[in-house]
Parts: structure tokens; sequence; C-alpha cells
């Protein structure tokens, strides 16, 4: 919603990641595979500082937390089983 695609989830994956945040705040996100049905992005400035379009092996390669790398690498796993 704070880019302003229009997307279709991909059903079967769903995976979550716990973490607290520095102030005690405990926090679970969800995260789920969506396809978008096209480019144009209309960001909401409070909520998205930068966006970009990259392939996989250049996404991998700019996370910085762990969790957030086996995401996407879960992510990845699952597509490329789809194509299968």
């Amino acid at each position: 919603e704070e880019t302003g695609l229009e997307i279709t989830l991909k059903k079967g994956f769903r995976t979550t990641v716990e973490y607290t945040m520095p102030n005690g705040i405990a926090k679970k996100v969800v995260y789920f595979i969506g396809e978008a049905t096209g480019q144009d992005v209309t960001i909401q400035q409070e909520e998205i500082q930068e966006y970009r379009w990259l392939k996989y092996n250049d996404m991998l390669s700019l996370m910085t937390y762990e969790n957030i790398r086996e995401v996407l690498m879960k992510a990845n796993s699952f597509l490329v089983k789809l194509v299968k």
C-alpha cells in the first residue's frame, strides 16, 4: 500500500520475522510474495525513503540483517520451485 502498486499474491508463501525494537517494543512482520501488475510506483514519503527494482543477487548483497537475508533466500527458493 505504501508504493501504490497493485499486486497479486502468490499462494503458498508466508514467513514471519520477530524482533524487539531498541525501545523494547516487540514486532512481528509477515512476508508474502506478490506479483506487481505494473511498474509505476507512487511512494508515501513518510513511509519509504527509497525504492529500486533489483535482481535477486543485487538485492541479497544489500541485505544487512541476517533474518531478512533468510526471508529473501526462502522467497527465491519458493519462486525457483514454481518455475520448475
